[in-house]
């Protein structure tokens, strides 16, 4: 890695795209040295694109065709991404759209922006780096505690960008090579990468600063899980929740989202435990409760399947829903109320604010969970408001910058 530098110029710019073109044509294998190299210049090159040089234009096709001209590749090349020479012929000459598959593909191995591929505006991209942006994330500590002050143009100058794809964080790309994206065209994937990068950095001090144990799977089942939420009845609970699950060798961060990535929770598999990540993006608790237990889901569920982080938006319109995104639903509302409970529950036919209250004591839970599985199954959303709003949960960690 140390003859990878940061991009000041044109000169540093032509150099890391010759480096680049060599690393892709050697088509090195995943997990590799070079294969990290790849995901780090790429997002060099791209952090220098979207601040130094002109916007590329917001056709998708003609990005693709920038890219592989100045990676010094040829139409063939593609077949590797798009799955067969026909189809690279096909999408071209735009008689066929690029897939999700194809986008994921040329993000990661051409280093060619998942927005650039579903043809967002430039104006949009240009913002992904805005100061605004940029001082936002020196406030929560990404350039080091030293800088949250700094100002915008001071960070771009000193390339302190780079220090959220740092290269000496080699396990961080290969970590990502498999992301299961839950609304993937809806997602800026430079801002998804920064968060990303933050909440493992975050999740790997808590477990070396606090000697946490590597998670054991055969200890725990969906009942240790059900219990666990049964300390949703006190407002302590979202905290003390927190500190069992490190118990067992699972990390829960809090950490805001970034613009234009409409982030509600994300789970990473690290070699030796999950590091979950939650955003807070609606300051509710059944929201909070549900989306843990979605992240909880995915670590029981998928743990070991060839998806090595899973970043969810969990409430929004989006209408793409994999089908272990369907699993980790189902099982997440079971872990909240168990089926058997639900199904002899006359709240399934009608609710009021106290019918709510008493089936939620009557099982353990907070008032706030019954409250958010009526407004879900029913896509009510401004029903039992009060329920769902009794508490600021924010205001749990006073120490983030919202």
């Amino acid at each position: 890695m140390n003859d990878i530098k940061p991009i000041r110029n044109s000169t540093d710019y032509e150099q890391a795209l010759a480096t680049l073109r060599e690393l892709v044509k050697s088509d090195p294998a995943e997990g590799t040295d070079d294969d990290v190299k790849i995901s780090v210049l790429s997002s060099l090159i791209e952090e220098y694109e979207s601040n130094i040089l002109p916007d590329l234009q917001s056709d998708p096709i003609e990005a693709i065709k920038l890219r592989i001209e100045q990676l010094g590749l040829k139409d063939k090349d593609l077949a590797k991404y798009f799955g067969s020479p026909s189809r690279v012929s096909e999408v071209l000459s735009k008689k066929r759209p690029l897939t999700v598959s194809m986008i994921k593909n040329l993000d990661e191995g051409l280093g060619i922006p998942a927005s650039l591929l579903v043809g967002s505006a430039p104006e949009k991209r240009k913002k992904r780096w805005s100061h605004k942006t940029i001082e936002l994330m020196a406030r929560r500590g990404y350039f080091g505690d030293e800088n949250r002050s700094m100002d915008a143009e001071s960070i771009v100058e000193q390339n302190l960008l780079q220090l959220v794809f740092n290269p000496n964080k080699a396990s961080l790309p290969s970590l990502l090579r498999q992301p299961n994206y839950r609304d993937v065209a809806e997602i800026d994937t430079l801002h998804m990468d920064a968060w990303s990068s933050k909440v493992v950095e975050e999740g790997m001090k808590i477990i070396s600063t606090n000697g946490i144990t590597a998670f054991n799977s055969s200890k725990i089942n969906q009942s240790t899980f059900s219990d666990l939420f049964q300390l949703s009845v006190d407002t302590d609970g979202v905290k003390e929740v927190i500190t069992r699950l490190s118990s067992y060798g699972i990390v829960v961060v809090i950490e805001p989202q970034l613009p234009n990535t409409k982030l509600d929770g994300a789970t990473f598999f690290t070699e030796n435990n999950p590091i979950i990540g939650l955003t807070l993006r609606l300051n509710r608790l059944d929201y909070f409760w549900f989306t843990l237990a979605h992240e909880l889901a995915h670590v029981l569920l998928h743990r070991g399947s060839e998806q090595t982080a899973f970043l969810d938006r969990l409430f929004g319109d989006g209408n793409h829903v994999s089908e272990l995104e369907k699993q980790a639903d189902e099982l997440a509302g079971n872990l909240l109320i168990s089926p058997k409970e639900w199904q002899r529950s006359p709240l399934r036919y009608g609710s009021t604010p106290t019918l709510v209250k008493k089936f939620a004591e009557k099982i353990g839970v907070h008032e706030s969970v019954v409250a958010g599985r009526i407004r879900h199954d029913t896509g009510s959303w401004s029903i039992l408001n009060d329920s769902v709003n009794a508490f600021d949960v924010r205001t749990l960690f006073g120490d983030i910058r919202w």
